[in-house]
């Protein structure tokens, strides 16, 4: 799935069979598990204006070419003083590894990794994700944080 992905847009051959069915294959294993995947998920997609995210992202989410190229705000983290819920699921495509860095620049923040999800906890673990979330906010607005 990487080379195909890799060697395509090395090629400049995003619209090409090959390269969309790898990228869909890494949503499916990566954004989000469920077959099929929720109506909202599949809106969001079908929605999306593609001027707006080639201009911003560029033509692939994976070798970022446009807007959001040298965007980043990492350095910055620190600056958050506020409770900060970090989150991200076992399956991502956001590593564990990078939400651990996030979660060690914000101070007293929490970090939640969802066993059986991808990218997508609140449909892939909806019931486990909103008793956390609300946990979270309940210890925020108590001050049990």
């Amino acid at each position: 799935m990487r080379e195909v992905i890799e060697r395509h847009e090395a090629a400049g051959y995003t619209s090409c069979p090959e390269y969309l069915g790898a990228v869909a294959l890494f949503y499916q294993k990566h954004l989000c598990r469920l077959q099929p995947w929720p109506a909202g998920l599949e809106s969001s997609f079908a929605e999306m204006s593609p001027v707006i995210y080639e201009t911003m992202n560029g033509p692939s989410e994976f070798t970022v070419t446009g807007r959001f190229r040298d965007w980043d705000v990492f350095d910055r983290l620190d600056e958050i003083d506020r409770p900060a819920l970090i989150m991200g699921g076992r399956h991502d495509e956001i590593r564990e590894d990078h939400l651990r860095d996030i979660q060690k620049e914000i101070a007293g923040s929490e970090l939640v990794v969802f066993e059986n999800s991808s990218h997508t906890p609140f449909h892939e673990e909806r019931e486990l994700f909103m008793r956390t979330v609300s946990d979270f906010l309940d210890r925020v607005e108590t001050g049990a944080f």
